[in-house]
């Protein structure tokens, strides 16, 4: 049972540090996990592989870096390089204490994504009962969720769950989703309440998330071929999400309106990628750098994994992807796709913990196939 607590913990604090930002708590919630690791530690060849790609692409870009011009070497200093130490650390402490522990791993992420929904529908409730937010993150980052809808004449909200943002919330979540469905290999109950609280979040990039995350599973599941059915259901979706975004025709106009700066996200995403279209092809090639002076950090994350990557590393983040694709080869990597679209980045905890446990459950979901 202690085991239990110690890991549904960890795995849980994994996915909120995306929005706590603060290194000390999963340093913290690691630290018990230490205790129950077999000695000799149970590692494996390819584990050691993993480890040493994981150290190698970390400071294969924290060396990019340093070549690129305009950039902050105080950004690079306090946003980078303890990150990625902190990175690698948590990485072979996953791969040492799962390895032998796959069922811990399961029912972990199953919790994670469990309380992070559960709190969702919570502050959906109490708010449209009663009127009173209730807000789970400033209380310990003293900064307050945005859950505001800024338009519509209803007294709407955009739940948050755990996280700043409804965004950040799907992007931190949707890693655990993925995990849970490869497991399950079915949508449980667990899965579509995740996938229908996106679509209430009523943020734009989720909603995109769930659609694309369902399309995945009707093609992997029924085998997709150009038949009336699939067709069928194709135009189904397609529909569910033209119908959602007329809904959400003010708020997508207020989102992309250069005059609400406070809330014009959409707009400031077309603005860095009209500035990247207009770079000339050296630094297109070679990119811009982690630490580079030009746009704060949230604005490149808010374009997406794989933009960030291209754009602040052009064709030098090709062994990047090449680690993401071989990591996620099968069936994962169509789910993977849609995870390059969200705001993780490669600095989060949650991204590593997606890669990482992709390659411990592997054999896992082959032998689930094979049934």
């Amino acid at each position: 049972m202690l085991l239990k607590t110690i890991s549904y913990f960890f795995i849980l604090i994994i996915v909120w540090e995306y929005s706590l930002q603060s290194n000390p708590y999963i340093i913290a919630a690691s630290l018990p996990l230490w205790f129950f690791i077999k000695s000799p530690f149970p590692i494996k060849q390819n584990t050691i592989y993993f480890i040493i790609s994981v150290a190698f692409l970390t400071l294969f870009f924290l060396i990019m870096n340093i070549f690129h011009e305009h950039i902050s070497y105080q950004k690079l200093h306090d946003s980078y390089i303890f990150k990625i130490i902190y990175i690698n650390y948590i990485v072979i402490l996953l791969l040492l204490f799962y390895s032998d522990k796959i069922d811990l791993l399961q029912k972990s992420i199953n919790f994670a994504l469990f309380v992070c929904i559960i709190v969702f529908y919570f502050q959906t409730i109490v708010y449209y009962t009663t009127g009173t937010y209730i807000d789970f993150l400033e209380p310990i980052t003293g900064v307050s969720q945005r859950y505001q809808m800024y338009f519509s004449a209803a007294d709407l909200i955009r739940p948050t769950s755990l996280f700043n943002e409804p965004g950040s919330y799907a992007a931190g979540t949707l890693p655990l989703l993925i995990l849970s469905y490869l497991t399950e290999k079915k949508l449980t109950k667990l899965h579509i309440f995740t996938l229908l609280s996106y679509y209430l979040s009523f943020s734009f990039f989720a909603i995109i998330e769930a659609t694309l995350f369902i399309f995945t599973v009707v093609m992997l599941k029924y085998d997709f071929k150009l038949s009336l059915k699939n067709i069928s259901i194709i135009f189904l979706l397609f529909s569910m999400l033209s119908i959602v975004t007329i809904g959400l025709n003010d708020y997508i106009k207020l989102r992309t309106d250069p005059s609400k700066k406070q809330v014009a996200g959409i707009s400031q995403r077309s603005h860095i990628l009209k500035y990247w279209l207009s770079l000339d092809s050296k630094n297109i090639l070679w990119g811009q750098g982690f630490a580079q002076t030009k746009f704060k950090s949230y604005v490149t994350e808010d374009n997406g994994l794989a933009f960030k990557l291209i754009f602040e590393y052009g064709i030098t983040s090709f062994p990047m992807f090449a680690f993401i694709f071989f990591i996620s080869w099968g069936q994962a990597l169509f789910f993977t796709f849609i995870l390059l679209l969200t705001k993780l980045t490669y600095l989060t905890y949650d991204f590593w913990f997606y890669l990482v446990s992709l390659y411990l459950l592997k054999p896992y979901f082959r032998k689930k196939n094979n049934k």
